[in-house]
């Protein structure tokens, strides 16, 4: 049996905002959104590039991807087709999976959405797609405005997904932590009175701009 992931285990403590604060406010998939909620996604990459309006390559990944692995999805700037649905969602499932990021749209999500795989998408279509090419899997590819590579590490949760570079996991998870201890602390100020402004020392930078409080 293999052993666990350490870095999978901090990350399911934490949320996407501390994770892509450190990461130097990177990381994060612009236009990427999860179709329901509540929701949440833990896992590692495995990268996916379909050919426009044609969903093989996925199909083929979800049954080459391992448990607990999130499938990435680049559809070469389709955003008019539905790549995914219920039937895909089962089938991912009963593999293991631990979700899909998609930038494309995916359809049959209110059936998606009572099953609870976790999928974050660009929007939903009900076009449907062929099944006669093979694009490439584990390969870096777009998305969301970043480059994710095979191996790499995905939280999603309702605010949306980070990627977190593999080699940089270990820094970035700590980093979080600690930030996310240092939130409680401002927590504990905030709820004794003391205002954002003199925990974060905004009101000097607001008294050097000329403005009195």
């Amino acid at each position: 049996m293999s052993r666990p992931d350490p870095i999978l285990e901090k990350l399911r403590r934490l949320s996407t905002p501390p994770v892509s604060e450190a990461l130097g406010k990177r990381g994060y998939l612009l236009g990427i959104k999860p179709i329901f909620k509540p929701i949440r996604m833990v896992g590692t990459a495995y990268t996916v590039l379909c050919p426009r309006r044609d969903n093989l390559t996925l199909h083929m990944a979800i049954y080459k991807a391992k448990p607990g692995q999130v499938l990435v999805v680049n559809t070469c700037m389709d955003m008019e087709s539905g790549y995914w649905g219920e039937i895909m969602s089962m089938a991912a499932m009963k593999r293991g999976l631990a979700g899909l990021v998609i930038e494309g749209c995916v359809r049959d999500s209110e059936a998606i959405a009572k099953m609870g795989f976790p999928v974050y998408s660009c929007g939903v279509s009900v076009r449907g797609t062929v099944k006669e090419r093979v694009g490439a899997v584990e390969c870096p590819i777009p998305c969301g405005g970043e480059i994710v590579r095979p191996g790499d590490y995905v939280l999603g949760d309702e605010d949306g997904v980070v990627v977190i570079p593999r080699e940089d996991a270990p820094r970035v998870v700590e980093t979080a932590l600690k930030k996310m201890e240092g939130e409680e602390t401002v927590r504990e100020r905030i709820a004794e009175g003391e205002s954002t402004l003199r925990i974060y020392g905004f009101d000097e930078k607001l008294r050097r701009m000329g403005i009195e409080l």
